[in-house]
C-alpha cells in the first residue's frame, strides 16, 4: 500500500513539472505566432504625406576633439659613475597615444643633460612614436639633472620627469678596511678547521652537537657558506632584527645578498663637498663617510639601514641612520639591487615653480643661515630612524609649532612599528630630555597662553579631543565622539567645534562644553562635500572670539559670535588662520590632482577678498603662520612630493620660496616672527634668523 502510494505522489510530481515547464514557455518572451491587434505592425499603412514644404536641417556642431593627453617620463642608466661617464637616456610617451592623431605626433627633440649641453634633433621616422633615446658623456664631476621636451606637430611642449645622474670620483676606501676584512675571513675558516679537528677527538655526543654548532655558525655569518638557507637566516628574514658590520665579512647573504654599501657609495661621493640640513651641513661641506653597521628593521619592511657616520670640513662628525627601499628578492630571500635610496631627495633638482620665485637680494625679505640648536641628545634623534622621512615620495605628516613663550616646541615621532601611529613630544629648548605627551596622535596644537597642548586623536566610536598641560600631566579627554578628523579651533576660551550643525566650545579647565550659536549651511553642505573628499568641517574663532570663520560645503562662512553679520564668501578653505590682531584671516586651498594648483586668499574679517594668489602647482600645504606685525604670511607647502618654505607679503601679494638646495625642511615661525624652526626628520633641529628691511612692511 504504501509503494503504490509512493508511485502515485511520482507520477503527480512528474505531471505538475511537465505544466510548470509549459506555463513557463507561454510565460517566457518567445515570439507569437500573431502579433497583439494593438501592435504598430497590425495597423493599416498610413497615408503618404501631404507635399509640404522641406525643411533644411538645422545643423548640429561637432564637437572639437580634445587633444590627447600625453605623458613623457625619462629613464637614465646607468645612474652614476666616474668621469668621463656615459650615460644612456630612454624616453617613453603614455597616456592617450592610441587616440593621438597627426596633430599629436613627434615633431622634434629637445634635450637638456644637465651640464649645460643641449641637443635638438628631429623625431626619426625609424624610432616607435612612443619611445626615444639618446647617449651624452659626462666629463666633470658634479650632479646633474636631464630633461627632454618633445615638441609635437601642432606646437604643443611636453616636458618629462627630471632624472638626476650622478659624476663623481670614488672616495678612497681605508687603506686598512680589506686586509682586516680577508684577514678576519681567514682567521674564521682556520678557526673552523680547527675546531673540526678538536671535535674528532670528543666522545660521540659532544661531537654531534660540535659539528652542528660549527655548521651553524658557518651558514650563518661565514661567506660563501652564508649563502644557504639556515634557520637563523629563514627567522632574520621573516620578523627583521638582523645587522651586521659591514666593515668585516661576516654577513648572513642568505638574508641580504647583496651590498647595501656597495649601492649608497656612489650617491654619497657625489654629495661630498657639498651643503644642506641632515645628513649635511649648512656651513661644512662634506668630507667624507663610513659605513658601521646594516640593519634589517623589526618588523620586517622590506627596506635596510645603513648606519652611516658623515665627516665635515670642520672634523665634526654625526651618524645617520639611511634607508635603501624595494629591493629585488625572491620569496623574501635574497634581498639586493635596492631600487630607492634615502639620498634622493637631496639629489633632487632644486627647481623655481612658475610665479613663485626663489628670494634674491632685491627682496626686503632675508633668510639667515641655519644653525643646529643645541638640545638633548634624544631630542636630535627623534625620527631619525624613521625611514619614511628618508622616502622618495616624501612624508608630509608632520608639524612643528612653536610654544606661544618661545621657551620650546611640538614634535611628532612616528613609531617605525607602526607608521600610522605618531607620539607627541614636547621638545625643551633648555637642553632638557624630550617629554612624551600623548601616543597615537592626529594632530596637535598649543592654547594661546601656552599652559596647555590640544591634541585629537581617534577613539571608537569616533575623533576625541584631548588636553594636558605642558608640565606633562595626564592627558584629559574635554570632547569625544566627533565624526571629522579636523583639528578644532583655539582660542583663549576654549575649544571650538561643530556638533550637527551648531557651534559649541569646550573650556581647558575641563567645564562642560555649552553651544554658542547655529551654523548656517554647515551640518548638510559640509556633509555631502565630506562624502565627495572635498572639505572638512573648519572652526576657526578670531583671537577675541566675537568672529567666527568655518567651512560650509565648498565655500567660507563668517559670522558673529552672536550668529549675526553672516556672510558666504566664495573660498574653499582646507586650513584657516586668523591674524594676530583678527583684523584679517587667511585660507588655503589645495587639490588631489597632478595639475590642481594651491592657493593662498587674504581676506577682511568681513570677507573682502584682499589678496588671491598660486603657491604652487600642486600638492597640499599646511595652515599658514602670521608674522605678529600681520604684515608676513609663512606656508608649508608640498609640490611634487617635495618640501618648501613659501612667504607672501600681504601688503603687495607677492610669494616667494625661501627653501634652498638640499634643505628639504618642514619649519615653524616663532612667535616673534623673527626664527623659523627647521627639520627634515633625518635627525637634528636648525633655526634660521629672519631679516625684514623697512621695504617688507615689517614694523621692526
Amino acid at each position: 500500500m504504501l509503494q503504490q502510494r509512493k508511485s502515485i505522489f511520482r507520477n503527480r510530481l512528474m505531471v505538475a513539472v511537465v505544466a510548470a515547464g509549459i506555463l513557463a514557455l507561454l510565460l517566457s518572451g518567445c515570439t507569437p505566432s500573431k502579433l497583439p491587434a494593438g501592435s504598430p505592425a497590425n495597423q493599416p499603412p498610413a497615408a503618404p504625406p501631404s507635399p509640404v514644404a522641406t525643411l533644411a536641417p538645422t545643423p548640429v556642431p561637432t564637437p572639437t576633439a580634445l587633444p590627447a593627453r600625453l605623458y613623457l617620463s625619462l629613464s637614465p642608466w646607468p645612474l652614476h659613475g666616474a668621469p668621463p661617464f656615459t650615460a644612456g637616456f630612454a624616453a617613453r610617451l603614455s597616456g592617450d597615444i592610441w587616440q593621438a592623431g597627426e596633430a599629436d605626433s613627434c615633431q622634434s627633440l629637445y634635450w637638456r643633460f644637465g651640464d649645460g649641453t643641449e641637443e635638438t634633433q628631429p623625431c626619426s621616422p625609424a624610432e616607435p612614436p612612443w619611445r626615444f633615446e639618446s647617449r651624452h658623456t659626462y666629463t666633470r664631476p658634479g650632479t646633474y639633472h636631464a630633461r627632454l621636451t618633445l615638441t609635437l606637430a601642432d606646437g604643443r611642449e611636453i616636458e618629462s620627469t627630471t632624472q638626476t645622474v650622478v659624476v663623481a670620483v670614488p672616495q678612497p676606501l681605508p687603506g686598512s678596511e680589506q686586509p682586516v676584512r680577508w684577514g678576519a675571513w681567514g682567521l674564521s675558516l682556520l678557526g673552523t678547521m680547527g675546531a673540526l679537528l678538536w671535535l674528532r677527538r670528543q666522545p660521540g655526543r659532544r661531537k654531534t652537537i660540535g659539528y652542528l654548532l660549527v655548521a651553524l655558525g658557518l651558514l650563518t655569518f661565514v661567506p660563501p657558506f652564508s649563502y644557504l638557507p639556515d634557520p637563523a637566516g629563514i627567522y632574520w628574514a621573516w620578523a627583521g632584527g638582523y645587522a651586521y658590520d659591514p666593515r668585516l665579512p661576516f654577513v648572513n647573504r642568505f638574508v641580504i645578498a647583496g651590498d647595501p654599501t656597495a649601492h649608497l657609495h656612489p650617491f654619497l661621493d657625489g654629495l661630498i663637498g657639498q651643503t644642506g640640513l641632515d645628513p649635511l651641513h649648512p656651513l661644512q661641506p662634506l668630507a667624507g663617510y663610513e659605513f658601521v653597521k646594516v640593519s634589517l628593521p623589526r618588523p620586517y619592511f622590506a627596506d635596510v639601514q645603513v648606519t652611516t657616520r658623515m665627516t665635515y670640513a670642520d672634523g665634526s662628525q654625526r651618524i645617520y641612520y639611511i634607508p635603501l627601499y624595494q629591493p629585488d628578492h625572491s620569496f623574501g630571500f635574497y634581498r639586493g639591487d635596492w631600487r630607492y635610496d634615502g639620498l634622493g631627495r637631496l639629489r633632487t633638482e632644486h627647481r623655481e615653480m612658475v610665479g613663485t620665485p626663489f628670494v634674491t637680494a632685491t627682496v626686503p625679505l632675508r633668510l639667515g643661515t641655519p644653525q643646529r640648536l643645541t638640545l638633548h641628545p634624544q631630542s636630535h634623534r627623534l625620527n631619525a630612524k624613521d625611514p619614511t622621512n628618508w622616502g622618495p615620495a616624501g612624508f608630509p605628516w608632520q608639524r612643528l609649532v612653536w610654544s606661544p613663550q618661545g621657551d620650546a616646541f611640538l614634535a611628532a615621532q612616528t613609531v617605525t612599528a607602526n607608521r600610522i601611529r605618531r607620539d607627541l613630544w614636547l621638545v625643551k629648548l633648555d637642553g632638557g630630555p624630550p617629554a612624551l605627551l600623548a601616543r597615537n596622535v592626529w594632530n596637535y596644537n598649543w592654547s594661546p597662553d601656552g599652559r596647555y597642548v590640544v591634541f585629537n586623536k581617534y577613539v571608537l566610536p569616533g575623533f576625541g579631543v584631548y588636553v594636558v598641560p605642558r608640565d606633562g600631566q595626564e592627558p584629559r579627554a574635554l570632547v569625544e565622539g566627533l565624526e571629522c578628523s579636523t583639528f578644532p579651533g583655539l582660542n583663549d576660551e576654549g575649544v571650538w567645534y561643530p556638533l550637527q550643525g551648531d557651534l559649541w566650545l569646550a573650556p581647558y579647565d575641563g567645564s562642560p562644553p555649552r553651544q554658542i550659536a547655529g551654523l548656517p549651511k554647515m551640518e548638510m553642505e559640509t556633509l555631502l562635500a565630506r562624502r565627495h573628499g572635498q572639505v572638512e568641517s573648519l572652526i576657526r574663532p578670531a583671537p577675541e572670539g566675537t568672529r567666527i570663520a568655518y567651512s560650509c560645503g565648498e565655500a567660507l562662512c563668517l559670522q558673529d559670535r552672536d550668529g549675526e553679520n553672516w556672510r558666504q564668501v566664495e573660498v574653499t578653505p582646507r586650513e584657516i588662520a586668523w591674524s594676530p590682531d583678527g583684523s584679517r584671516l587667511a585660507a588655503v586651498y589645495w587639490g588631489y590632482g597632478e595639475d590642481e594648483p594651491a592657493t593662498l586668499t587674504v581676506m577682511r574679517r568681513n570677507g573682502e577678498i584682499e589678496q588671491q594668489r598660486t603657491l604652487a602647482p600642486n600638492g597640499t600645504v599646511d595652515a599658514p603662520q602670521w608674522t605678529p606685525d600681520g604684515n608676513w604670511l609663512f606656508v608649508q607647502a608640498f609640490p611634487f612630493h617635495g618640501r618648501r618654505i613659501l612667504t607672501m607679503n600681504v601688503t603687495t601679494g607677492e610669494v616667494l620660496d625661501l627653501s634652498r638646495p638640499r634643505w628639504d625642511a618642514w619649519f615653524a615661525l616663532a612667535p616673534d616672527g623673527r626664527r623659523l624652526l627647521l627639520s627634515n626628520g633625518r635627525g637634528g633641529f636648525w633655526f634660521s634668523e629672519l631679516a625684514f628691511t623697512p621695504a617688507g612692511g615689517s614694523s621692526r
